[in-house]
């Protein structure tokens, strides 16, 4: 008889712990700092590394943000590629997250690896929304 009245608040509580943990945005982002994120989407090449041709990019490839001057405020890596279901296996996602950019400079190059292909030029604006490089 007791274990049926615990139950319910058993639930109760297992609901609640795992509603509130879905809840968590990550860490707070410092005043005076922003999150910029982003993908690298390599085309024709799947992410199993059985190409003939090597890819641009990999789980790794150093993401790098300059500022307005060419000073580097931040660094991060690629995460390892995935494949999208509805991609087939002709396509890898490399997502990015580079944390501490201090705001305040009026552009800000972002630089994945070596590839000149890579390197693009944002205003503050555009780096609100996830950034998004295609090869």
């Amino acid at each position: 008889m007791k274990m049926r009245r615990l139950m319910p608040m058993m639930v109760a509580v297992a609901v609640a712990v795992l509603v509130g943990g879905c809840a968590d945005p990550g860490p707070e982002i410092p005043e005076g700092m922003q999150r910029i994120s982003g993908t690298v989407t390599v085309t024709d090449q799947s992410c199993a590394g059985n190409s003939s041709h090597p890819r641009p990019v990999n789980g790794g490839t150093p993401v790098v943000v300059e500022d307005a001057e060419g000073e580097i405020v931040a660094r991060s890596t690629l995460s390892v590629g995935e494949s999208p279901s509805d991609a087939g296996l002709r396509q890898c996602i490399f997502p990015f997250i580079v944390e501490g950019v201090p705001e305040g400079s009026t552009t800000y190059t972002v630089r994945i690896g070596a590839d000149a292909r890579l390197v693009e030029q944002y205003s503050p604006d555009e780096l609100a929304a996830p950034i998004r490089f295609i090869v």
